[in-house]
């Protein structure tokens, strides 16, 4: 037990020596003025390089992305120029059958020649299911009739579904061709 207490008793009487704030000392003298400024100079220089790779990085990624962008549209453009000749093939069918339909004087007349003409006019045409003509918003002519014979005589001014109506109702009062969905 006396060791132990001598042990203590030397840690007590030992005085604090200078290696203890030698940290801070050091600290001191790394910031003294010739090395505040390197350091500062040092600051200086890591701010503006990591501005410069920050610029050069967002170029790059722009430049990447208007890379990628342009091949994702090269890919679609076959696409779009597919869908917008179809689309023009569809309404170009529309639009022939409406000025037919401007040419002919008389509802027998329409009748008589609606036939050979939707099939010609409708030829190569994929996806359409029927040509009809429904003057006054009743359903007279339908290209073709198989499989459409429920269409004939439909009164589409008074048909059960709103859209419908609206459609028909816009149809007769601008003149002009309506896009709608399918009629069943």
């Amino acid at each position: 037990m006396p060791a132990f207490v001598i042990a203590s008793q030397q840690c007590e009487k030992s005085p604090v020596t200078d290696s203890t704030l030698g940290n801070y000392r050091f600290s001191a003298q790394f910031f003294a003025s010739p090395r505040r400024k390197a350091f500062a100079a040092a600051l200086i220089a890591l701010i503006m390089l990591t501005a410069i790779w920050w610029a050069g990085h967002l170029w790059y990624r722009n430049r990447l992305l208007v890379e990628a962008r342009g091949d994702v549209m090269a890919s679609l453009d076959p696409y779009g120029n597919a869908l917008t000749i179809d689309l023009r093939r569809r309404f170009d069918l529309i639009f022939g059958l409406r000025a037919w339909v401007t040419t002919r004087s008389s509802m027998a007349d329409l009748s008589a020649s609606f036939k050979s003409f939707a099939r010609q006019l409708s030829e190569g045409v994929t996806g359409v299911r029927n040509l009809n003509i429904a003057p006054g918003g009743v359903v007279r002519l339908v290209y073709p009739q198989a499989g459409n014979d429920a269409i004939v005589g439909r009164d589409l001014l008074n048909d059960s579904r709103a859209d419908v109506r609206e459609e028909v109702a816009r149809a007769i009062k601008s003149r002009t061709m309506v896009v709608s969905n399918p009629l069943n």
